[in-house]
């Protein structure tokens, strides 16, 4: 694994997420930050994958919308608008979305070896979910969605 972190740098990772947006922590299944960029992080091994197999397309397909989703979500935590806040949250949801498109074209074509792709699939539905909860889409959880600070 190319970025691989020890348990003391995710915790850190986390700790740093929470200083700059302090909203996230109410939850800790609600910790989208970092799982976004966890996810970037995969999405540049995946992305290194497919170089070596020559396909580049693809490939700059997936790592623009891949790390796209971490900068949606920080855009849409930066805003004081609560109604401008779930739309960007809803257009990482449609980003993400895109991400997991890419990702199974990429799975029924190529053979990646360990589990980068495989991990990467796990990672942008648990994203998805999580985007989902936020925007309030197909979520029963009202007290959750409620619990984000939005001003």
């Amino acid at each position: 694994m190319i970025f691989s972190k020890s348990k003391y740098q995710q915790k850190k990772l986390v700790e740093l997420d929470q200083l700059i947006f302090p909203e996230l922590k109410m939850k800790k299944d609600m910790q989208i930050v970092p799982k976004a960029f966890d996810f970037s992080l995969r999405v540049l091994e995946l992305y290194i994958e497919l170089l070596k197999v020559n396909e580049f397309d693809l490939s700059e397909k997936l790592l623009k919308s891949g790390t796209g989703i971490r900068t949606t979500i920080e855009d849409s935590l930066a805003t004081v608008d609560r109604q401008e806040r779930f739309n960007s949250i809803a257009l990482a949801s449609r980003e993400a979305v895109e991400v997991r498109y890419w990702l199974k074209l990429i799975q029924m074509k190529y053979f990646i070896s360990g589990s980068v792709l495989d991990d990467c699939v796990e990672k942008i539905n648990e994203i998805i979910n999580l985007l989902n909860i936020m925007s309030g889409e197909g979520s029963k959880n009202k007290e959750l969605i409620n619990s984000i600070n939005f001003n």
